[in-house]
This record gives C-alpha cells, structure tokens and sequence, in this order.
C-alpha cells in the first residue's frame, strides 16, 4: 500500500473495523497512529516495519482497549515512552516488539499484560537482571528472542518457569550455549524449539531428548555431530543444514 497520513483519514469512518494490517507502509507516520487510535473497534492491528512512526503517535493507540494483537515490529523509533502509553492495552494476548528501541529497562511494562501469550523481543538490548522480570511472564506460550545481546546469558536460566511455553525461538543468540538447554527440561510443553547458530553442542542434545512434546528442532549452524544427534529420540522432526545441503534428518 502507497498511501499517506492524508489517506488514512477515510479510516475513520469503519467504526466496526476488527482488523487492520498495513504493514511495510514506509509513508505512513504518527499522524496516522493518531487516526488509527480512533478506530475502537479494532482487535488486531500490525504496524510492522512503518518506519516513520514513532513513540508520540504510537501512544495514541492507547485508547484501543479491544485490542488483542498488536504488531509494531521494526519501529526503530518507538522506545520505552511508547511502550509505557501501551500498558492500557490490558487484553493484548500477542506483541511483537522485535527490532525497536525499546530496552529491558521497560521489560518490567510487559508485566502489565496480564493475558499475554505471545510475545516478540527480538534484537532487545537484555542484560542480566532481566531474569526475574522473564519469569513473571508465565502464561506465555510463544516468545521469540532472536538476536538477542549477548550479555544475557544468566537471565536464560529463568525461561525454566515459562512452562507454558510451546514455541520458542533463541536464533542468533550467542548466548545460548549448553547450559541454558539445562534449564529447559522443565519446558515439557514445547513443541518448536529454534537454537539455528547459537553455541550448543552435542552435550546439549542430552537435555533436548527430555522435551517429549518437541515437534520441530532447528540446529543450523550448530556445534552439533552425529553424536548428540545420536541422544535425541521422539516424534518430532531434526532440521539442520550445513552450507547447501538440504535438512538432513527426519525422524518419525
């Protein structure tokens, strides 16, 4: 879509709107985050990757209470003020803030979304006191870390309490080494798990063979061999891809 903010001004008139996607609308600003704070009836909205937007206009959408879903992804210019004006969005279960500002100095506003169950934090600054924040989160179901700082590693242990957890992805976090996967026996309910180039080994793969429910395994770009993929057992299928290769694995 090539509209402008002076297009998005006959939005106004879908009072009854639910869902609301424009995402890649790289001339669209806060002007129009303020028309589309109008639109009350909406429970999805996806922002992503409208890159003029910024946190004034962002908070604007404070007033759509409804909301469930809500996507701002690659709003480079939305930071921790703009997250603050969203924490009156109490029924989002589903927000992607990958690749934004927005740093783990606001991670304790996420705890404020009492019914959230999916959430992105891709590229997100973590340090390690972010650890006890992660486990007030427990009704998570799906949460993607990817390219996460590196700085993180002991704030990993404490995904052990998301046990709620069915899809996590930890792709590109050099943090990730064998002993965060020993935390993560106690994630019983996962089913997709994404480690592709992190810094696991085959001595990993002997806390993964716990995880009965895993379905999906990603290990691209691992440390891994034959022998740890030796200790992985279940129905669940094993992608790993070296250079030009297809998926090597799959196990039934």
């Amino acid at each position: 879509m090539k509209c402008t903010d002076e297009g998005t001004k006959y939005f106004t008139g879908l009072r009854l709107l639910r869902t609301l996607k424009v995402d890649g609308c790289l001339r669209l600003g806060d002007a129009s985050a303020q028309t589309f704070g109008t639109l009350t009836s909406l429970t999805t909205l996806s922002l992503a990757s409208c890159t003029r937007m910024a946190s004034p206009g962002i908070a604007c959408l404070s007033s759509l209470t409804r909301l469930t879903d809500l996507n701002v992804e690659q709003l480079a210019r939305l930071d921790c003020l703009g997250l603050q004006a969203l924490t009156s969005l109490t029924n989002l279960s589903s927000l992607n803030l990958g690749w934004t500002q927005a740093t783990d100095e606001s991670l304790h506003l996420l705890t404020q979304f009492a019914h959230l169950k999916r959430l992105n934090l891709s590229a997100w600054a973590l340090s390690d006191h972010c650890g006890p924040l992660l486990c007030q989160l427990r009704g998570l179901e799906c949460l993607q870390l990817i390219s996460c700082n590196s700085s993180a590693s002991s704030s990993l242990v404490a995904l052990s309490a998301l046990t709620n957890l069915t899809f996590l992805d930890l792709s590109q976090f050099a943090s990730v080494t064998d002993n965060t996967l020993v935390g993560m026996q106690a994630l019983t309910n996962l089913k997709v798990l994404l480690l592709a180039h992190t810094q696991v080994t085959d001595t990993g793969m002997m806390y993964l063979s716990r995880l009965y429910q895993l379905r999906t395994l990603n290990l691209d770009c691992c440390h891994v061999t034959n022998s740890g993929l030796l200790a992985l057992s279940g129905t669940y299928t094993v992608f790993t891809q070296k250079k030009k290769e297809r998926p090597a694995i799959s196990g039934g």
